[in-house]
């Protein structure tokens, strides 16, 4: 059965429920759209899909049909009840209650327990998702970060955010977790989605984002320096990279323009004019500062 609007008005008002805000409820009411989500994820017999936020079930089903597994993460109980009743001839699908986060940098650990076992029998690993807008940054960085093997991503998320993940250098919605995004992977907005799409409408635009990982982080970069570094420039991104980084890279006994003249990096450019290729390279230089 297809999810449009008047599918979910009637089954919200016969569970006696009403869509969370807290949760960032909106639910995609466009079959079309949903067809087109995954086509895009292209599920085969050899994909575990995981999927947060089954919502009422309608996209897990859809990607049952061709997937070798699905597993699924809902954390609102009434919607984790219905979700389960709908797929309950779906031998290849589980839905956990759970929070798919522990924290906002961190991965549920019986979530990711679970993609461990049902990985077993899959050997590729797809995210396919119609992310809450709440969560949808934590979840992808930790995801690009976890070290799976994630063959693609393809998730229905905030039009901001997705810019934030597709901008250039310079860009309007450019800044430090687009440096580090863009270290890990690359994303394509396909469809801008308007509100009048979901229900209840969200009060801004949507995007469904494509993101093809990479195959780890840049070569020779220590990530977690590299993060700090990149958070260290943007806490006063109207500066001069000099001046935003001279503090922090004087504790370790380096001069920041020199640094900067190093790395091949012009020191009176700001923290948003710099590409994640330029922050690899001021990252190594001070990599090469260590005793």
């Amino acid at each position: 059965m297809k999810q449009g609007k008047r599918y979910l008005e009637s089954l919200f008002r016969d569970k006696g429920i009403s869509p969370r805000r807290g949760f960032g409820q909106s639910f995609l009411v466009d079959g079309n759209l949903l067809e087109f989500i995954v086509k895009q994820a292209d599920p085969k017999p050899c994909d575990l899909v995981f999927e947060v936020g089954a919502g009422t079930g309608q996209l897990t089903e859809l990607l049952a049909v061709d997937a070798g597994a699905v597993l699924s993460v809902e954390i609102d109980k009434a919607l984790f009840d219905a979700a389960r009743e709908r797929l309950v001839q779906f031998r290849n699908v589980e839905i956990i209650h759970a929070d798919a986060l522990k924290g906002k940098w961190n991965m549920n650990p019986v979530v990711m327990r679970a993609m461990e076992a049902a990985r077993r029998s899959c050997g590729r690993l797809k995210l396919v998702s119609n992310l809450p807008y709440a969560v949808a940054m934590p979840v992808i960085q930790n995801l690009l970060e976890s070290g799976l093997p994630w063959e693609t991503m393809v998730v229905t998320v905030q039009k901001e955010f997705a810019d934030r993940m597709t901008d250039p250098p310079g860009g309007k919605s450019y800044g430090g977790f687009s440096v580090v995004f863009q270290a890990l992977a690359t994303a394509e907005i396909l469809r801008v989605l308007k509100p009048s799409v979901f229900w209840p409408k969200p009060g801004v635009d949507s995007a469904i984002v494509k993101i093809t990982p990479a195959d780890g982080p840049p070569e020779g970069v220590d990530f977690p320096l590299f993060k700090e570094l990149v958070k260290r420039s943007f806490q006063s991104r109207r500066k001069k990279i000099s001046n935003a980084l001279d503090a922090w890279l004087a504790a370790r006994g380096i001069c920041a323009m020199d640094l900067l003249i190093e790395a091949g990096i012009d020191p009176f450019l700001r923290a948003e004019h710099l590409g994640f290729d330029q922050y690899a390279a001021l990252c190594k230089a001070i990599q090469g500062r260590r005793p």
